[in-house]
């Protein structure tokens, strides 16, 4: 190989990197920007106020579902860009829970938005129930997400040579939130943005060994 091919493997593995890196980092900064959308536009004090509040915000809660399918893809890659820098068991186990955690948020989201679209599109006199059943659907889709994000955060605490030690101790720190009962969503919603970053600067080291 010329040092001129040599040179151009070199310029195309790093447009990778970086290219990688960007899709990881945007998986985190469009899950953090679902986060808000639901608490500003999914509220009340009884059902019927929540479903006309959502009805009256059908179009940001459709844009949070598009938000958060484009999220997911990216936190999918990042999943699995993780897991490879992983590699073992805790890399099985990362890729396996990482692209459960997208799934879900993506669905978690979509709950949300599927009461404004109902209530706005197919039901003519939309009414308390459907919020209600919304929010059961939100919460039972809520609860999914702590076993596969416990698992990741867990893995990825012993990844030692590829995840960065802030990023390690930040795993910690969300997996003792996720057992308590009262720390436990928010660490459900903070775990699909670890995830994006830990994905992009997670050690390129262990490649070498695939």
């Amino acid at each position: 190989m010329t040092v001129h091919q040599q040179d151009a493997v070199q310029t195309h593995r790093s447009k990778s990197t970086m290219t990688a890196v960007a899709v990881c980092l945007l998986g985190a900064v469009l899950a953090a920007a679902t986060i808000p959308v639901i608490g500003n536009t999914f509220a009340g004090t009884d059902g019927q106020a929540i479903t006309e509040r959502a009805i009256d915000n059908t179009g940001r809660l459709q844009l949070l579902s598009i938000i958060s399918v484009y999220a997911g893809a990216a936190l999918i890659f990042a999943a699995v860009r993780l897991a490879r820098r992983v590699g073992g068991m805790a890399g099985q186990l990362i890729g396996g829970s990482g692209v459960a955690i997208a799934v879900l948020l993506v669905a978690y989201n979509s709950a949300f938005t599927a009461v404004a679209s109902v209530g706005s599109f197919t039901v003519d006199s939309p009414s308390a129930g459907l919020a209600e059943a919304g929010l059961v659907v939100a919460n039972a889709l809520d609860l999914a997400r702590f076993a596969p994000g416990l698992v990741l955060v867990v893995a990825a605490s012993y990844a030692k040579d590829a995840v960065p030690k802030p990023l390690r101790i930040l795993a910690i720190v969300l997996a003792v939130a996720t057992v308590f009962p009262m720390t436990t969503w928010a660490a459900a919603m903070a775990i699909p943005v670890w995830m994006g970053i830990a994905g992009a600067f997670a050690s390129p080291m262990k490649e070498a060994h695939h």
